[in-house]
């Protein structure tokens, strides 16, 4: 009998549509699946496509065995991982992103006060 894994690690720079399509495929076909993707680049695009895409984890290529071994606990634990850079620059982004919802909210208060 064939059996589903508990988590799939995908190259992000595959032939034929790359690692996001490959993780929107496994994603659908396996939702329960834990998805590590795999790269040798860490630029905030990638990241960003994969994690779309349905990745719980973001490695790159270079790491050692006892991260990888730890990111594979980590994701199974239903964490989620990135790489230190990218991580921070998601947080700013959102940080950025609050920020200018805040001040158009703000300026809608204001608006809505003034009748």
């Amino acid at each position: 009998a064939a059996t589903a894994p508990d988590a799939v690690i995908i190259d992000v720079r595959m032939p034929a549509g790359g690692g996001a399509r490959a993780a929107r495929l496994i994603r659908r076909r396996l939702p329960s699946a834990r998805l590590i993707a795999y790269s040798a680049h860490a630029d905030r695009d990638a990241v960003l496509e994969m994690l779309r895409a349905g990745a719980n984890e973001y490695l790159v290529k270079g790491v050692d065995d006892e991260e990888l071994i730890e990111a594979i606990g980590r994701t199974g634990r239903g964490r989620i991982g990135l790489p230190p850079v990218q991580l921070e620059e998601l947080v700013l982004d959102m940080a950025g992103l609050l920020a200018a919802a805040e001040a158009r909210l703000d300026r809608e208060v204001e608006l809505v006060g003034r009748g």
